[in-house]
């Protein structure tokens, strides 16, 4: 029987091998893409939600 751990194992085996694979500004370009991605998806929606 597999427990959580496992998969949780796997992925970050296969993230640590992308991770080391890709270049520095690579990282970086996809950290700033999830963050705008994260400020679009979420935060844009609640502020205009907001009545001033």
């Amino acid at each position: 029987m597999q427990t959580l751990q496992d998969p949780l194992d796997n992925y970050f085996k296969i993230t640590d091998k992308l991770v080391k694979k890709m270049s520095e500004e690579e990282i970086r370009n996809e950290v700033n893409n999830s963050i705008n991605r994260k400020i679009n998806e979420q935060w844009i929606p609640q502020i205009r939600g907001i009545s001033w």
